[in-house]
């Protein structure tokens, strides 16, 4: 059987350092975020977590306002800065 405290402990600690992150404008990978967000997802969807807890964690972490909307509460905010270009090694 799950234990809900240790799902939650884990998803709050995973906001925790997402939004650490965020905040010290580290760049965060699409992959990074989508596989968080599929955790909110999933534990939303199996009631492993309750929606307002959850919301209580990401607005806890978050700077700014988090719609209030079900379906929106694991569409996280990203900042990813433009990828780096090196020059190319072919000859001109």
């Amino acid at each position: 059987m799950t234990n809900p405290e240790a799902i939650y402990q884990f998803i709050d600690s995973q906001l925790a350092d997402y939004f650490q992150r965020l905040a010290n404008n580290i760049d965060i990978s699409p992959a990074e975020r989508f596989r968080l967000e599929g955790y909110l997802q999933a534990v939303l969807e199996h009631k492993l977590i309750d929606e307002a807890q959850l919301r209580d964690s990401v607005n806890r972490y978050c700077q700014f306002e988090i719609v209030n909307t079900v379906a929106e509460i694991w569409e996280l905010p990203y900042k990813m800065p433009a990828a780096p270009v090196t020059p190319s090694t072919k000859a001109d």
